[in-house]
């Protein structure tokens, strides 16, 4: 919840076109984490805590994951399109020009 809450704080950013030092220190942090704790978190989940749950017998909770793992395959899509944007504004890159 943090990471979104910062997220949608750089986003006010971008739109006041206040990109500084800061901004884009925020970008390079929301990187590491969406790239890095993120990714492991749903990486451990797909491996560790789904496999389990979805060899029982308990019907509603397998759509509970399957949902999940739909919902991990979203995030990876609007992640990496959501990236590149981010990396630019961690760079000093002026979206306008890119």
């Amino acid at each position: 919840v943090h990471a979104l809450r910062e997220l949608e704080r750089l986003l006010g950013r971008v739109e006041a076109d206040d990109l500084d030092a800061e901004a884009r220190a925020l970008a390079r942090v929301l990187c590491g984490f969406f790239d890095g704790t993120a990714r492991i978190h749903h990486e451990d989940e797909e491996r560790v805590v789904f496999p389990p749950l979805l060899s029982g017998t308990d019907v509603e909770l397998i759509q509970h994951v399957r949902r999940l793992q739909q919902d991990h395959s979203w995030l990876e899509e609007d992640w990496r399109e959501l990236r590149p944007q981010l990396v630019a504004i961690a760079e000093g890159i002026d979206l306008h020009d890119a």
